[in-house]
């Protein structure tokens, strides 16, 4: 299969380097005259599993009531006449139990640990190079 990856940044060249291992025949385009040259560069993308606690919290319902008032919440809610969104804040409301934030974060958390460790091997076996700091 012929694929296109639009972007060079961290996503596209391990999407690529994936694959490419799978056999497809990759083009990767992106506007920069190199990898990882624009938005891989400063767009505070964290790369740690530690930080992945789940949006949907027992205290996010009483943020989104106070952000209709308040643009300092760090969720922001501005409710439409969309159904769609009030289908989308349904769901989300419903997990917004302890018990779900426990399941959510750990199972991000998962997630978050293997795309760490692909990047790793995609870094090592690629030569990829990309700013990071460890610290």
């Amino acid at each position: 299969m012929r694929i296109v990856i639009l972007g060079a940044g961290l996503a596209g060249i391990t999407s690529a380097w994936e694959c490419l291992r799978d056999g497809h025949e990759v083009t990767v385009l992106d506007r920069a005259t190199a990898p990882a040259d624009f938005t891989s560069r400063a767009n505070a993308g964290l790369i740690a599993p530690g930080h992945a606690f789940a949006w949907a919290s027992p205290s996010v319902p009483r943020i989104m009531l106070r952000s209709l008032w308040r643009n300092d919440q760090a969720i922001r809610y501005r409710p439409s006449v969309n159904p769609r969104q009030w289908r989308w804040l349904a769901q989300f409301l419903g997990q917004c139990t302890a018990d779900n934030a426990r399941t959510n974060t750990l199972r991000k958390t998962r997630l978050c640990q293997y795309s760490q460790s692909r990047l790793h091997t995609v870094a090592q076996e690629t030569g990829f190079h990309y700013d990071r700091n460890t610290g």
